[in-house]
Formats: structure tokens, sequence, C-alpha cells
């Protein structure tokens, strides 16, 4: 059903399903050697999509975003995008975040967690980069980003950040 409704996007479409046997096998093939790949859950499926994406040579920009979002419009998709894909803008990495207005605690984990500990280990070993990088997120541990497909296949980049991050220092 997933892959008729979205047969009509314009483009190379691929649907990836965790739960499906195809995917199955592959987790069963890597664990068999030995490669941990961490229990089942979001986090998991968005490295695995992430991956395959990356290793496919397709495509230019890669992009992961929540669409369980209430008010969901293509628009969000854009905004994320635009910074990564506009030849004059150069961003390789664009993190996506957007106000979460209810009566719920959202972000407690970054809140309560993420940023004691790296704002702690920060005063235990120094304001290195990669540290100052994670801080600059309001939400760090938010599935929304857009980066060039090389990043993410693992060739060096210089580090610039797009909507929703600042820069560091």
């Amino acid at each position: 059903m997933v892959q008729r409704r979205l047969s009509v996007l314009p483009g190379d479409v691929r649907v990836l399903w965790h739960d499906g046997p195809r995917v199955q096998r592959l987790y069963k093939t890597l664990e068999d050697n030995r490669l941990q790949i961490g229990p089942d859950g979001k986090g998991r499926q968005c490295w695995i999509g992430l991956w395959l994406r990356a290793g496919s040579r397709k495509a230019s920009v890669i992009a992961l975003h929540d669409c369980d979002i209430v008010n969901y419009s293509r628009d969000m998709l854009a905004r994320l995008c635009y910074p990564v894909v506009h030849p004059d803008i150069g961003f390789e990495f664009s993190k996506g975040y957007y106000a979460r207005l209810s009566h719920q605690m959202h972000g407690r984990v970054t809140r309560l967690l993420m940023t004691p500990v790296i704002r702690a280990l920060q005063s235990i070993v120094g304001h290195l980069p990669f540290l100052m990088y994670l801080d600059s997120f309001r939400y760090p541990l938010a599935g929304e980003f857009a980066m060039q497909a090389d990043l993410a296949r693992g060739k060096p980049h210089p580090i610039r950040l797009g909507p929703g991050g600042r820069r560091p220092g």
C-alpha cells in the first residue's frame, strides 16, 4: 500500500520496510558476522536507511524527516533541504528545528541528559570543537536532518550548520 501511494511522486522512490523479510535477512547476516547493529527501534532504522541510501551512489542529498508531526507539510521538508541543495549556500548538513507547543514536556532526554552530559564533558576536557558542535543544537536527538550524501559516505567536509543550529563559539 505504501509503495502504491508513493508511486505518484517523481524520481526514484524506495520504501525500506524494516520489519520485512529482506531487511530481516540483512540484520541476521550482520549479526551472524558479529556486526553489532543495536536494538530494534527508530535509531537503528534511521541508520540502516541512511547507510543503504548513501551506499547506492544515486543520491547527492539525503534527508531524514519525521512525518508523524500533526501539522506536517511539504514546506517543512523543503526548508530542511534548501540549505543543502542550493549551490550558492554551500551547507553540507542541515538540522531541523520547529517549535513544539503543547502541554507535554518535549525534549526531556535532551534537557535532562544530553545537554548536562555535553556541558559536563566540556567542563572536564575543555571546549573541544566536537562538543561545542553537539551543544549547538536545540534538539540534538531530533530526527530531522539533511546532508550531502558524500558526508554520509564518510568523506571529510568542514562543519557548517544550517537552520536549527548555531555556529559554535
